[in-house]
């Protein structure tokens, strides 16, 4: 029997239904990050590696985003690791975003009370 270790913090929040009838999904910059790292090198052991986190932690997170957004966002056995269109269209995105990040600074995690 495979033992797998205990997860990480999810990287993706959970789905709530909002008033209007719509889903809303809260997918974190770090999320964007894992993404595109395993787009750019082409596998998640090398992600991985250029992440210094386990390949475990790396698959549970994608697997927890897949989960979450309903969709698959790497072609299953493709070497190298291939991105969907979902998750090209994502990446797209998600990347400009991590730019303005890098030019920005750090996110503001919590801002000061009135």
């Amino acid at each position: 029997m495979r033992t797998h270790p205990a997860p990480s913090p999810s990287p993706v929040s959970p789905t709530s239904l909002q008033d209007d009838g719509f889903f809303s999904l809260r997918i974190t910059l770090h999320t964007i990050e894992l993404l595109d790292a395993v787009a750019r090198h082409g596998s998640v052991a090398s992600a991985a590696e250029a992440l210094s986190i386990p390949s475990s932690t790396l698959v549970t997170a994608l697997q927890t985003l897949e989960a979450s957004l309903g969709l698959t966002l790497f072609y299953p056995g493709s070497a190298p690791t291939q991105p969907t269109p979902a998750c090209r269209a994502l990446l797209a995105e998600g990347r400009l975003l991590l730019q303005a990040q890098a030019i920005d600074g750090p996110p503001i995690r919590q801002r000061p009370g009135p």
